[in-house]
């Protein structure tokens, strides 16, 4: 879990905001639900709607539901109750500009709902309504407008209107209404679009090009845009002057209907089908693609049989169908995740991913995995990127422990017996097995540095240090009756600090390498209450301004070293689950651009402020005589709750 949690690390801040895009492409939507098993009335959603306070209104086949972010509340059709819903079966909803909640019904009632008593108040209708309604829209003047299988009507609370003035439809359906930012009333009929001025008048009929596929849904974002779904071509956009209309995808007879449509995000929509998920289109891209029920083994969209889609005003995208509701965020995420890919060649790939890595000179991201060995992938490609892996007898198709990437683009990928290495630029299946005398009993490599110089192997078996091609110059080990050597053989983890010392975190504490002398520096939890915070160290970062973070797993959580070069007692300053750490239990340690430090635990993700965790008083603690000043500053911490735990939405 860690390690997965740590390969989402990475994706969120190996590549900056360029690459953002490209990894939103590459990864698995994810969705929350709500059903019948949270108290959802009925299984099948029509429509939903967010009032003034916030809460999601959802229409079913079986009552009227309100999610206030925490429970459902449900509203049905009581025999005898004049302030129920007129009907279980709702179809659509509204929330006017005056805030108020409007329903209709499958029985072409319209009721609008008086938040202060909870009751709803059913608008009389003569003639029998409009039949089995197709759109409900707000007319900007207290009142709504309503269409249905019967044809099109007006309503207040008081009062109600049959509109007969469409014409040219064979049975005068309206199976769509949208009122733009100009008051404008747009009106979809069986085969033809219309619109209606904003100071009344006739309806006007607009002239579409020949064959044109009939206008399902619309919508107008943001900008002003009218997006349109159509029964078979997909989705497009529309030039309210002109009723010209451009498609952003060729026609697919097996599309389906587009029922409704919501901004996804500045320049996205999503459309929802009933028999084949969720179609977003890119107005400036023109890209298509689709988001079914396949995608994904874990939080996947639960049906392809979609009616209803909304995006709330927090900026999370809602569907509605057979099955109950899902969401999630719209837009950009914050955290993607990638669920395992069925590769036609290879078969299956993910849940093993053991390791990632990049490095400076390429926009590229290398990942080691138990079942299919390195892949790769270049955010930087944009629309175009895509995850590559080796051929099956390529010695990077062997699983990968570790990787690690070299200041000159050098990747190195530790496996159970020596490692492969790959030339800069080159792709997985060109990399070449190496597999020092000295490595054939260590077993797996673990962890591994590049330096400029050296390239470091952490194994079972102890510290190696070999040049960058391979051949092994120096090994450090557990020494048991001197005590020179390491503090234990298991080297987890591998980082070299800015003086250009290796540190080396392993099972049983900490220790500094000093390249030079060969001489190593060990440190071991104790006592006191500033020292090293574990003896099973997970995880290592310098950030920018130099200090040491460390990480344990079964310890107090985070330690933090300042001036971790100068030679002298260690004194951490421990973070824990006291300063809101969910869980001492830290995979990965990583720092973003502004400096907060991002870190993987037990208990999910979680960010830490620097600033509010670490502030430097002017206490001093006598250093050894080798420190340059004879001195080393020692911080008068204050303790605050610093850590803030990145929730799922």
């Amino acid at each position: 879990m860690l390690r997965v949690l740590a390969i989402l690390l990475c994706l969120m801040l190996g590549n900056g905001t360029a690459a953002a895009a490209a990894w939103d492409r590459l990864a698995t939507p994810y969705f929350n639900h709500i059903g019948r098993e949270n108290g959802l009335p009925h299984d099948i959603v029509m429509d939903m709607a967010q009032d003034n306070d916030g809460a999601i209104w959802i229409a079913t086949q079986g009552g009227l539901a309100r999610w206030d972010g925490y429970r459902l509340h449900a509203f049905n059709h009581v025999d005898g109750d004049a302030g129920s819903l007129p009907d279980s079966t709702v179809m659509r909803l509204l929330v006017d500009s005056s805030g108020r909640l409007w329903v209709a019904t499958i029985s072409g009632l319209i009721a609008r709902f008086d938040a202060a008593t909870e009751r709803f108040e059913t608008v009389s209708m003569p003639d029998g309504g409009v039949g089995v309604p197709g759109g409900l829209v707000d007319d900007g003047a207290g009142g709504v407008w309503v269409g249905g299988t019967d044809g099109l009507a007006h309503a207040t609370a008081t009062s109600w209107q049959r509109d007969s003035r469409i014409e040219g439809d064979v049975n005068a359906a309206v199976r769509c209404l949208m009122r733009s930012h100009d008051g404008t009333i747009w009106a979809c009929g069986t085969t033809r679009l219309y619109r209606r001025a904003p100071q009344g008048g006739q309806w006007l009929a607009l002239d579409a090009q020949p064959d044109a596929d009939p206008i399902r849904s619309m919508m107008e974002d943001a900008q002003g845009r009218i997006w349109f779904g159509t029964d078979h071509s997909g989705i497009g956009l529309l030039d309210p002057a002109t009723g010209k209309r451009t498609m952003l995808a060729a026609p697919d007879p097996a599309s389906g209907q587009i029922r409704e449509l919501a901004p996804s995000g500045p320049d996205e929509v999503w459309g929802v089908l009933a028999g084949t998920g969720i179609i977003q289109a890119n107005a400036v891209t023109g890209a298509v693609t689709h988001i079914t029920s396949r995608d994904g083994p874990r939080g996947a969209l639960g049906t392809d049989t979609l009616y209803a889609v909304m995006r709330d005003r927090s900026g999370l995208l809602w569907v509605g169908g057979l099955g109950g509701v899902w969401y999630r965020a719209g837009g950009p995420a914050l955290v993607d995740t990638i669920w395992p890919a069925l590769d036609p060649q290879h078969g299956p790939w993910g849940l093993d991913v053991l390791s990632l890595c990049g490095g400076s000179t390429s926009s590229r991201i290398w990942i080691g995995t138990l079942r299919a060995g390195l892949l790769t992938v270049d955010p930087g490609q944009g629309d175009q990127a895509v995850i590559q892996r080796a051929a099956p007898d390529s010695p990077a198709d062997a699983p990968v422990v570790e990787c690690a990437v070299g200041p000159d683009g050098t990747v190195y990928a530790g496996q159970r017996k020596g490692f492969a290495r790959l030339a800069p630029g080159e792709p997985p299946a060109k990399a070449e097995s190496i597999v020092p005398p000295a490595l054939d009993a260590a077993g797996a490599v673990r962890s591994i540095a590049a330096t400029r110089d050296a390239l470091w192997l952490g194994t079972d078996a102890g510290l190696f240090r070999a040049d960058p091609h391979g051949e092994i110059q120096d090994h450090y080990e557990y020494e048991a009756e001197d005590g020179g050597g390491l503090t234990n053989n298991s080297v987890e983890i591998l980082a070299e600090d800015h003086a250009g010392s290796m540190w080396a975190g392993t099972h049983r504490g900490l220790n500094r390498i000093d390249e030079k002398t060969g001489t190593i520096e060990k440190i071991m939890p104790n006592a006191e209450a500033d020292s090293l915070p574990g003896l099973n160290i997970s995880t290592l970062l310098f950030d920018r301004r130099g200090r040491l973070w460390v990480g344990t797993i079964g310890g107090s959580g985070i330690g933090v070293l300042e001036h971790p070069e100068i030679d002298g007692p260690r004194h951490f300053r421990r973070i824990g689950t006291a300063e809101g750490l969910p869980s001492p239990n830290i995979g990965v340690l990583l720092e973003d651009a502004e400096g907060r430090i991002w870190a993987s635990s037990t208990d999910g993700l979680f960010v830490i402020d620097p600033i509010r965790c670490i502030r430097a008083g002017s206490v001093w603690r006598t250093a050894s005589s080798s420190a340059p000043t004879g001195r080393i500053p020692v911080l008068s911490w204050r303790m605050a709750r610093c850590c803030s735990v990145v929730s799922r939405a």
